[in-house]
């Protein structure tokens, strides 16, 4: 039986990497996208903090140090992001695995808050849009910049993981879908999957994890 060429179009961290041990699949990483912390200010900070990806925290450590994370009520989207920021000593008040969830919460549960929004340059227009029509006042503070890295794959693939919707605009740029089996992440990454195959497969839950493991099933 043929072994199953994978492509992730992000280099996982070794956390991830163990879910690889004993299987059976040709895995291969590329960085498809990159991302770069860029310098900001603060003139006011609002009563909650909002952050939608782990690289905005980064990037807002990398500023502001551990200390600026203690004790603060923060909204969040990701599982993984809610835990790094507990890590840090922030208090989740909120989180969702997608936004729109989360808009949802924050409209049932804290009407009439004021939220400073980490965000990138690159970013979905849901929670934007959410806090416009509930009249949420709301500052939003670039912290980093996404830039697209594309890259010829000479492999003929089986499977690609994607977990971003600018992976996939980054990979369409120098190769063809094709035939290949798509793993996404989560919705907003498959909607710009369905632009080119409709070979798609959802992870069960938005984690880098998650997308893995639906990819290694199906490939068992």
């Amino acid at each position: 039986m043929k072994t199953a060429t994978i492509l992730s179009t992000r280099v996982i961290n070794a956390q991830n990497t163990k879910i690889l041990h004993n299987s059976s699949v040709n895995w291969i990483e590329k960085d498809f996208i990159q991302t770069e912390s860029i310098a900001f200010e603060m003139q006011e900070e609002f009563e909650f903090l909002l952050f939608t990806s782990q690289n905005a925290i980064k990037s807002v450590l990398q500023s502001k140090g551990d200390s600026f994370f203690v004790a603060k009520n923060v909204f969040c989207v990701g599982s993984q992001t809610k835990s790094i920021l507990e890590q840090y000593g922030s208090k989740v008040i909120a989180w969702a695995h997608y936004a729109k969830d989360l808009a949802q919460l924050i409209k049932n549960d804290f009407p009439g808050c004021t939220i400073s929004f980490f965000s990138g340059n690159i970013r979905s227009d849901v929670l934007p849009n959410a806090f416009k029509a509930l009249g949420i006042l709301y500052k939003e503070v670039s912290v980093y910049q996404t830039s697209l890295n594309p890259i010829k794959i000479e492999h003929s693939l089986d499977g690609i993981c994607f977990y971003s919707p600018s992976a996939v605009a980054s990979f369409v740029q120098q190769n063809a879908i094709g035939d290949a089996n798509c793993f996404c992440i989560g919705t907003t990454t498959s909607k710009a999957v369905e632009q080119h195959t409709d070979r798609i497969f959802l992870a069960d839950f938005p984690t880098i994890e998650s997308t893995i493991k639906v990819c290694l099933k199906y490939y068992q």
